[in-house]
């Protein structure tokens, strides 16, 4: 793992040469959907895109009205399905993507069809994984008797080479001694069929409340993840004066579990060395850095997007200003580049770089060697509600945004105000 320079100084600031939003994921012909799409993932390369749709026209034998989760070719605009049976059959229950594999080859989703593996019940939530290239769809999400899911499983993560799959579950079979009535981490690794539990103290000992959203490095030894359980690793000191304010209390710490040495500990520590709050996390390819987004103790102040690296024990402030102010409006995570060179975000801040607009809505970059940033793209005001709550990914190379928007905003002669993909790769 090669360690980054150290920036010092007021960073650089640049607004990119603008790159061109291009809609993605269309049906044939090059016709609109006919419903909603969001984007969900992109592979490594930036090759391929996963989106759930509602649409109906994305492929020829339409789907089923529970929508679909699709990958789409970003090169020669090819649809497949990936939220499908044996013999090619629909999901007779809703699905929604998780994540793909670095080649495209592997895609894993959540869904509580009946009718995608033999033996599932309908109305649960599952974690699947489908082979692309051989059309074959596993169950992810069992117990060691392969008995049909008691309790929904959701969120799950791939690595690079599809070896492992993380997610999280309420079921209480996947590994022996889970008594803790509560949703855990777990990952899968596929080479072996083995389950391990993520959402563990240093010591072992299980957690006592819920974890959700986890993410995994490229090799499968690490894992972060958000826990009700504060207790699971020694917290970070409070700075003076600060504490968790009543609003904030639905949101908890990014906690960082190794699956080699067994070792857990917090990874949302501000630069001040408390323990932050976060909305998300992701862990960058090689496991050394943390990157989420970190809410302030007062319920008002914007959230910031940080990175934190694990093995100095050094955190960075991503969403500032030239001058090292921080965003004046909230900031939210996207990704981090494989390299660790890059970190994406957007933001509503109007002085992260000169000629910002109050109430836009933009994407962002940040040069973690440089400490330049970026503006990619911004949405005006009146679009970038939508923009917020679609989500966005970004590829392993850092060069290809896959993000949702009004695309009556973005493109010219554009009229569809329904939520659709769009891809931009910063300077072209």
């Amino acid at each position: 793992m090669t360690a980054l320079p150290a920036v010092t100084g007021a960073a650089p600031a640049v607004a990119a040469a603008p790159g061109t939003a291009r809609q993605v994921c269309l049906a044939p012909g090059g016709a609109q959907p006919d419903q909603a799409s969001q984007p969900v993932a992109i592979s490594a390369d930036g090759h391929y895109a996963l989106v759930d749709s509602l649409a109906d026209n994305l492929l020829p034998q339409g789907n089923n009205g529970n929508g679909g989760v699709f990958v789409c070719d970003l090169r020669d605009g090819r649809l497949r399905r990936a939220d499908l049976g044996p013999a090619g059959v629909q999901p007779d229950g809703y699905s929604y993507g998780g994540g793909i594999s670095a080649d495209g080859r592997y895609v894993v989703f959540t869904s509580a069809a009946g009718s995608l593996v033999p033996g599932t019940t309908k109305g649960v939530d599952n974690i699947y994984l489908r082979d692309l290239r051989t059309g074959r769809t596993e169950l992810v999400s069992v117990g060691g008797r392969r008995l049909p899911q008691v309790g929904d499983s959701g969120q799950p993560g791939i690595s690079p080479d599809g070896r492992y799959v993380v997610f999280q579950s309420n079921r209480a079979d996947l590994v022996p001694g889970d008594t803790n009535s509560a949703g855990d981490i777990f990952v899968l690794d596929r080479r072996t069929g083995r389950t391990v539990r993520a959402s563990v103290g240093g010591d072992g000992g299980q957690a006592t409340a819920s974890s959700v959203s986890p993410a995994i490095s490229a090799d499968g030894s690490r894992v972060v993840f958000i826990s009700k359980d504060t207790d699971l690793a020694a917290a970070a000191p409070a700075s003076p004066g600060r504490r968790l304010a009543p609003q904030r209390a639905r949101f908890y710490p990014l906690f960082l579990h190794d699956l080699r040495t067994g070792r857990t500990a917090v990874a949302s520590v501000e630069p001040d060395g408390s323990t932050a709050a976060v909305t998300a996390g992701v862990l960058s390819a090689d496991g050394r850095y943390a990157a989420f987004t970190s809410l302030d103790d007062d319920f008002l102040a914007p959230s910031q997007v940080m990175v934190r690296d694990l093995d100095r024990g050094t955190t960075t402030v991503v969403s500032t200003a030239p001058d090292g102010t921080q965003g004046d409006q909230s900031s939210y995570l996207i990704g981090i580049s494989a390299d660790d060179r890059w970190v994406y975000f957007s933001s509503n801040a109007d002085n992260l770089l000169p000629g910002g607009a109050a109430q836009d809505f933009g994407y962002y970059r940040r040069d973690l060697r440089t400490g330049r940033t970026e503006r990619l793209l911004r949405i005006p005001g009146a679009q970038n509600t939508l923009a917020q709550n679609l989500g966005a990914a970004v590829d392993a190379r850092g060069t290809t945004l896959l993000f949702g928007a009004d695309g009556s905003g973005l493109l010219p002669g554009d009229t569809d105000t329904t939520p659709q993909a769009f891809t931009l790769r910063p300077g072209s």
